[in-house]
């Protein structure tokens, strides 16, 4: 079992669909929290919850999915709204109330307990990495305990509409750049990559990236795939997995926590295999394609992936 901190935002998603909506947990740390648990991994989740009725609605969401919350701070800052419509090919669009909303707000107090024993990976990312004041307080947190032992995982997920609508598009690009050089491992999608590197090709770009700094970068393409590169070059690209899409909301934390659920058991030799890589990926690429096939964020369990997982990471 891999022991992970996943660190960053709790949200409330509020799907909507024509009059009628539906108020569901979300947040990038929340659902890769969620896909990460049932992956199989031991997961201590650093959120700031709201005393508020829907910050503690989240956080009972997150202890019912058996999510560790031990070290997450209670914040008397309101919890942050997102609005989703779903088009008519299930894709979400969002709409982001967080000016003052208790997720911007670390301290370093509040970040700074020491991590569990044998903690074998920290992911973060999104609009925690990027929006002030608590921003700079999580980038000097995840350079002091990232170590050859805990690896740093970063996905930018950058919300474009948001950091548009707040006015920090820039700093953000900024921001995104510093974690990029200080992350292991970097999962973007093209869609982000395309806002983040608007004058490059977002292959390009990924290529690029993981020369800054990380082992490797995998770069998601929706319905064109997956692809991966290290130290400037291509090592795969995957096909899309076919399957009659419900939505796509959560697909990327999904992927994103099955990757590293998977690398993490690699040893340290398979780690330099490409074709484990590939493994791991496959793996991910599936777990995220049973994810769009449910309404929400709804990561598959880990019995129902091991008929798809090779034997070294089952």
């Amino acid at each position: 079992m891999a022991n992970i901190t996943v660190v960053g935002e709790v949200v409330v998603d509020r799907v909507i669909t024509g009059d009628a909506h539906v108020d569901v947990a979300g947040g990038s740390a929340a659902n890769v929290a969620l896909a990460l648990v049932r992956a199989g991994s031991s997961v201590d989740l650093r959120a700031r919850y709201s005393q508020d009725s829907l910050g503690q609605y989240l956080k009972r969401s997150s202890l019912i999915h058996g999510v560790s919350v031990v070290n997450s701070v209670t914040a008397k800052e309101p919890a942050t709204l997102v609005e989703i419509d779903l088009d008519y090919a299930g894709v979400p669009h969002y709409r982001f109330k967080l000016n003052g909303a208790a997720d911007w707000q670390w301290k370093p107090d509040e970040i700074g307990k020491p991590l569990p024993p044998n903690t074998e990976a920290v992911i973060i990312g999104s609009l925690a990495t990027v929006i002030e004041p608590g921003a700079h307080v999580l980038f000097n947190w995840a350079k002091s305990v990232k170590s050859e032992s805990t690896l740093l995982c970063f996905d930018p997920n950058a919300r474009p509409t948001a950091l548009d609508s707040l006015g920090i598009a820039g700093s953000a690009r900024n921001l995104i750049a510093q974690w990029v050089a200080i992350a292991d491992i970097v999962k973007v999608s093209d869609e982000d990559m395309a806002w983040i590197e608007p004058n490059r090709n977002p292959m390009e770009a990924a290529a690029d990236w993981s020369t800054r700094g990380p082992k490797f970068v995998v770069l998601t393409q929706g319905s064109e795939g997956v692809a991966a590169y290290s130290e400037g070059h291509l090592v795969c690209v995957l096909p899309v997995v076919p399957v009659a899409v419900v939505d796509t909301v959560g697909a990327g934390d999904t992927f994103f926590a099955w990757l590293i659920h998977g690398y993490l058991a690699l040893s340290e030799d398979q780690r330099q295999d490409s074709f484990s890589l590939i493994d791991v990926m496959t793996v991910a690429n599936r777990a995220a394609a049973i994810n769009c096939a449910q309404r929400g964020c709804n990561p598959p369990a880990h019995h129902r992936m091991r008929r798809f997982m090779p034997t070294v990471i089952a």
